[in-house]
């Protein structure tokens, strides 16, 4: 998934042929300085672009290093931040006894250039996700309660925290961040209301995730200070803190805030304006033709409110059906997000029917290069590492949550909230969050040693056995490697002398010979 200006995009006709996240052959990003995607850019665009570097080299350590460290010695800001960053993309997941990460990017993070300042912050936070790591936190808290760094800073910093220590309740996080938004909301500081804002919430929100009960005290907490962040902030802290549970309850009491529009000054004026025009008109006056709005999509037709109306499009947009209707939809925010939503479904799905209507989209949008640029996305979602990677926050069947990967799609539907002042601005390196939730699609059968053993194994679809007595086949319509894997598919050993501790059969898998659990079963019972 390449990532750079939106004007060049219009050049290249296959998704593709220029998408290959975890390939390590980015060509087009590898070649010499005059032939190199990263120097046909400008400044954010440099950034982008060679960031992508990391993403082609996802998880290859060793050999992405090599390549970019050559870019770290640039004397282009831009390009020297994107390296910092693909230094972090590819190390994401990935734990060594070296920790060449936090060597390579952590002497950035103090950094008087903004540009690598980012870079830093959030390369370490991609690294370094769900690691709990408490030397970070020394390195990366100054920036959360330091008054004299931007709000584009602190916000950054502190989603960094919440991607490094997602889920662990993390006391002197939560007190510095409570602390320093009771200290802003007390002087009356603009700065809470700037776009930047909601990343301090969600980096919150983070500490928490799955947390349910426990984010209670900080709920009750967050409701002294005296802002509109405050009620932000109560609401992505108790969504993180349920997420992934099926709360029926939880899910009605956040349908109860669709309802409810944020009071913004600027709107306010609006009204007040209007109303004063409208003191001289006859109260028995029918309404005008153009204030009677007949139902468009979907919930929007109720709530007449740009964020609302983008977030639900994020939302609603799974169903292809209704991805199809809002993608042309004649407000731009709400397309924009419905596009992005297609990419965000299908991730490495190859699937041909979103392919065909993203490319039906590319002409219909063929005059509005911010849809353009999104559908471009959408396209290398769709095909994400050639269809060898996918986005999924769930393991095991479905049934256990990864933290580090919810939290990356957070962070990156969080950006779509706005997404023409960030995404389509100076910040498209965003959608480089979803690294943490990329995961490979493929079965590595291993013995006890954790040695490569080759195993017969069947792909087909999922039946639904629970409940029903005997030994029931639990997949139809089986085929043998090689196959990709869809979400509905499963996987059963076929060769009988070997048995796998589990009835799923994902990433790595050992098995076990019937000799050696006969021999432990035997001296188990002699002890």
């Amino acid at each position: 998934m390449y990532l750079c200006e939106r004007v060049p995009l219009a050049n290249f006709d296959s998704a593709r042929g220029n998408l290959n996240a975890g390939f390590g052959n980015d060509k087009p990003v590898e070649a010499e300085k005059g032939d190199s995607w990263v120097y046909k850019n400008k400044e954010h665009g440099m950034m982008s672009a060679t960031a992508s570097l990391g993403l082609s080299l996802l998880w290859h350590t060793d050999l992405g290093f090599s390549h970019v460290d050559k870019y770290t010695y640039s004397s282009e800001q831009y390009i020297k931040a994107g390296a910092l960053l693909a230094t972090g993309i590819l190390n994401s997941g990935v734990r060594t006894e070296a920790d060449v990460a936090k060597g390579l990017i952590g002497e950035y993070v103090d950094n008087k250039s903004v540009p690598l300042k980012t870079s830093a912050i959030m390369g370490l936070g991609l690294a370094y996700a769900g690691s709990h790591r408490e030397d970070l936190l020394q390195l990366l808290i100054p920036h959360v309660s330091d008054d004299g760094v931007s709000m584009e800073i602190a916000s950054l910093a502190t989603l960094a925290l919440g991607f490094i220590f997602v889920g662990s309740e993390n006391g002197e996080i939560t007190g510095t961040i409570l602390q320093t938004l009771m200290e802003k909301a007390e002087r009356g500081d603009t700065v809470l209301d700037e776009k930047w804002v909601r990343y301090i919430a969600l980096g919150f929100g983070l500490l928490y995730l799955g947390l349910q009960d426990a984010s209670d005290t900080t709920i009750e907490t967050l409701k002294v200070i005296e802002h509109p962040i405050s009620k932000t902030a109560q609401i992505v802290v108790k969504a993180c803190a349920f997420a992934g549970t099926g709360n029926v309850l939880k899910v009605r009491a956040m349908l109860h805030h669709y309802g409810e529009h944020i009071d913004m000054k600027e709107k306010e004026a609006d009204k007040d304006e209007k109303r004063e025009e409208k003191k001289d008109e006859s109260a028995a006056e029918g309404p005008k033709e153009e204030e009677v709005k007949p139902p468009t999509s979907g919930l929007r037709c109720r709530y007449d409110d740009s964020t609302i109306s983008c977030t639900m499009a994020n939302q609603l947009s799974g169903n292809p059906c209704r991805s199809r209707s809002a993608s042309q939809d004649n407000d731009l925010a709400v397309a924009l997000n419905a596009i992005f939503a297609m990419g965000l479904v299908g991730a490495g799905t190859n699937n041909a029917r979103l392919a065909q209507m993203l490319r039906q989209l590319a002409g219909y949008y063929y005059k509005e290069p911010d849809c353009l640029f999104m559908v471009r996305i959408a396209q290398g979602l769709i095909h994400m590492g050639k269809g060898m990677i996918g986005l999924n926050p769930f393991f095991s069947d479905r049934s256990i949550m990864s933290r580090p990967a919810v939290a990356g799609l957070l962070a990156t539907m969080t950006a779509f909230t706005d997404a023409k002042h960030f995404v389509l601005d100076k910040y498209h390196w965003m959608m480089y969050f979803l690294v943490t939730a990329m995961y490979p699609h493929f079965l590595i059968t291993v013995d006890e040693q954790l040695n490569t053993m080759p195993v017969t194994v069947r792909v087909g679809q999922a039946l639904d056995v629970v409940g029903q007595a005997g030994k029931l086949r639990t997949i139809s319509g089986f085929q043998t490697p090689p196959v990709r894997p869809v979400m509905t598919e499963q996987a059963e050993l076929a060769a009988k002398e070997f048995v796998p501790p589990s009835h799923i059969l994902e990433a790595f898998v050992i098995c076990e010979g019937w000799s050696f659990i006969v021999v432990f079963r035997y001296f188990v019972v002699l002890l």
